[in-house]
Formats: structure tokens, C-alpha cells, sequence
């Protein structure tokens, strides 16, 4: 096989997958508020990098969701909006290896991605709570959590629907 050829696909595949995790993002930012929660969004750009981490390689989702959240926060957010995400992201990726290699086939997508939104909701709020000493704010999981279930099943199925067109899709 040609190095030079799979660099180039693996640098394609991965701008394709960024194009798409930003164009989802852009439409969260663009959609109406889920909630009273200022920075609440339903995830979407959480499938690709599950679908990369799955089907691709769990570096190349790294770098994809590290990138996603740096430049949808200087496009769409602010530098407290790319520590919050940052935060949330690290704690839901750390979840994926977890899914994949321990869980395998104990957990599907729809779990996978409830985790994760759940994972990601106490990842920002435990920055928020670190940022401006405020242990109180943990309270707020009594809503963000049931709301990962939600948005994380949403999520989860539409990651069910593509897992069955994986190998077209590659």
C-alpha cells in the first residue's frame, strides 16, 4: 500500500468528518434554546466523533473533537464556551475506549451515547463549579442528567441507524 496515499485518505476522511462535526455544531448554534441553560445543545456533532472512534481509529477521533470544539468555539462560542466544551468532550471521549474494549458487546450505541451526554453534562459543570468555587452548581445535574437521556437517545439512535451503513459509508 502507498504511504502517501493512506496519509492523504486519513487526512481526508478526518477534514471530511471536521466539516461535518462543524456544519452539526453551526446548527446547534443556529437552533432555538433546548432549555433555560445557557450552552445546552442536543450533541449532534457527538455522532461523528463516535462513528470516527468506532470505525475508524480512536486517535483520529481525538484530533476530530479536539478540533471541532476549538473552532466551533472561536466560530459560534467564547474562550469560557471552548473550556466547558473542552471539559465535557475529554470526559465523554475518556468514555468511548470504556464502551469499545471493556463494555464491547454489552452496550450499544444508545447507552454509549447516553453515557457519553451524561458524561459530558458533568464534565462542564464540574469546570463551572472549579472556575467560580461554587459547589452548588452539582444541584443542576438533577436536570442535565434526565435531559442527557434525551439528547443522548437521540443521539444513540441515529448512531444505531449509520452503524448499519458503516461499511458503505467507509
Amino acid at each position: 500500500m502507498n504511504t502517501t496515499r493512506s496519509s492523504a485518505e486519513r487526512v481526508a476522511r478526518g477534514a471530511a468528518a471536521l466539516t461535518i462535526a462543524l456544519a452539526l455544531s453551526y446548527l446547534e448554534f443556529l437552533l432555538p434554546p433546548l432549555t433555560s441553560f445557557p450552552g445546552f445543545k442536543p450533541g449532534l456533532a457527538n455522532i461523528v466523533i463516535t462513528f470516527v472512534f468506532f470505525y475508524v481509529s480512536p486517535l483520529d477521533a481525538a484530533l476530530v473533537s479536539l478540533a471541532r470544539i476549538a473552532l466551533s468555539s472561536l466560530l459560534f462560542g467564547s474562550v469560557s464556551g471552548f473550556l466547558f466544551s473542552l471539559s465535557g468532550g475529554a470526559l465523554a471521549y475518556a468514555f468511548l475506549p470504556v464502551a469499545k474494549y471493556v463494555l464491547r458487546d454489552r452496550i450499544s450505541f444508545f447507552g454509549t451515547s447516553v453515557a457519553c451526554a451524561a458524561l459530558h453534562n458533568v464534565g462542564q459543570v464540574a469546570v463551572f463549579a472549579l472556575t467560580f468555587a461554587d459547589a452548588s452548581v452539582f444541584g443542576i445535574l438533577g436536570i442535565l442528567l434526565p435531559a442527557s437521556l434525551l439528547t443522548g437517545g437521540v443521539t444513540g439512535i441515529i448512531m444505531l441507524v449509520i452503524s448499519k451503513y458503516a461499511e458503505k459509508l467507509l
